[in-house]
């Protein structure tokens, strides 16, 4: 199994990406105290998203030549599986603006200068399903329409909003100013309630035709100029769906971590062991979730280490290297919600108490691995397909 490539060092010595993972980890604290307000106010309170820039970490996957630190992918996983362990909906966040950023680094260059050239700190989300009315006219393409589950949008200077294909456009993906777009409050949830994953609405907005690539060109990409900048050349399908997984494997772990910790105190009611971490079940309980756990991590490094890989060489990974790709991040995504529920289990019903970290923790691992780029089953077709020789694709995300 190929490893993941680690962060590059720079001039002076330092370990880039580990000083970022060590940045992330340090604002657990202060994620952890802004929880309780990120449920109740169902949006990030602005101290979250300043720290994450104050420590760079939204900067993680932005080009360096435009301010950015051109990390490897897995320096985002790991940054965002850190950030989920005290906030799952701030690591979302900062996962799909950072992961916004590695976008616009493979459009044109004329694009990335409207994004980054006013602040290297502009924050970007999107969404990629295509849900608009798009026609050439001068000056660039007249866009229209509305766009459901974006997160971020309560805090997003740019969007990147698909758009189907037309008698005169590939599909592609428009690059909108927030300024031209409305948000619609409608995200209301059991889990991940501080996402802001509302619907972004456009009415007649005009995009310069450098604001608009096509995602074939997209998926190939880099768009720009920029051969040296092979982070960009990660193959676009299963970067996509990876960076996902992020998250949860940080939830999976605080569960695992709290549980871990509680054992030692409680007791097993109805029972005779005065303290769970005695009892057989909870250390079968707990050896399983960590073996799910350690199976999640390993099908995300292998992943990540091969889209590097192929990165680095300049080559594509083929059909079915992409769809294994995407099969087995959806499994690593599956069971790192099956290990909160194995710890928990055998914490007992004292986790279903509104006061409990658990529960939410259960919560927001259900709601993130709903994310349909997360389905096993759709993932398993598509790998089962390709096995059989079937690569007429049925998603673009492969």
């Amino acid at each position: 199994m190929p490893r993941a490539t680690t962060a590059p060092v720079t001039t002076d010595g330092h370990d880039v990406g580990a000083e970022l993972v060590d940045k992330a980890k340090a604002l657990i604290p202060l994620l952890v105290s802004n929880a309780d307000r990120v449920e109740i106010e169902r949006r990030l309170p602005d101290e979250n998203l300043d720290a994450l820039a104050e420590a760079g970490l939204l900067r993680t996957l932005m080009p360096r030549r435009l301010g950015g630190h051109e990390q490897p992918l897995k320096v985002q996983v790991d940054i965002c599986a850190e950030l989920a362990r005290g906030c799952a909906s701030t690591a979302w966040v900062a996962m799909i603006m950072s992961s916004g950023a590695w976008i616009v680094g493979r459009l044109g260059r004329a694009a990335q200068e409207d994004v980054f050239g006013p602040s290297a700190d502009a924050r970007i989300c999107g969404v990629l399903t295509p849900s608009a009315q798009i026609e050439r006219v001068v000056g660039g393409l007249r866009v229209s329409g509305r766009w459901g589950f974006c997160s971020g949008s309560l805090h997003a200077d740019w969007f990147l909003l698909a758009t189907p294909e037309t008698a005169e456009t590939a599909p592609g993906l428009c690059l909108v100013p927030a300024s031209e777009v409305e948000v619609e409050d409608t995200w209301f949830t059991m889990g991940m309630r501080g996402t802001g994953s509302n619907t972004v609405v456009a009415k007649d907005v005009l995009v310069p035709e450098h604001r608009f690539a096509a995602m074939p060109d997209i998926v190939d990409g880099p768009l720009g100029c920029h051969p040296a900048e092979t982070l960009y050349r990660s193959e676009f399908g299963p970067a996509t769906v990876v960076f996902l997984v992020g998250p949860l494997l940080g939830m999976a772990q605080a569960a695992f971590d709290h549980v871990v910790a509680k054992a030692g105190t409680r007791g097993l009611t109805y029972t005779s062991y005065g303290r769970q971490s005695a009892a057989p079940v909870v250390q079968l309980a707990l050896a399983r979730a960590a073996q799910l756990i350690n199976t999640a991590q390993l099908q995300v490094d292998q992943t990540l280490a091969e889209i590097a890989e192929a990165a680095g060489a300049g080559t594509h990974l083929d059909y079915t290297e992409r769809a294994r790709a995407r099969f087995a991040v959806a499994g690593a995504a599956q069971r790192s919600v099956e290990a909160v529920r194995t710890v928990i289990a055998a914490h007992g019903s004292a986790a279903y108490a509104e006061t409990s970290v658990l529960q939410r923790i259960l919560r927001d691992a259900e709601t993130a691995a709903s994310h349909a780029l997360l389905n096993a089953d759709i993932g398993a077709e598509i790998y089962g397909r390709a096995l059989l020789g079937v690569t007429e694709p049925i998603s673009l995300f492969v």
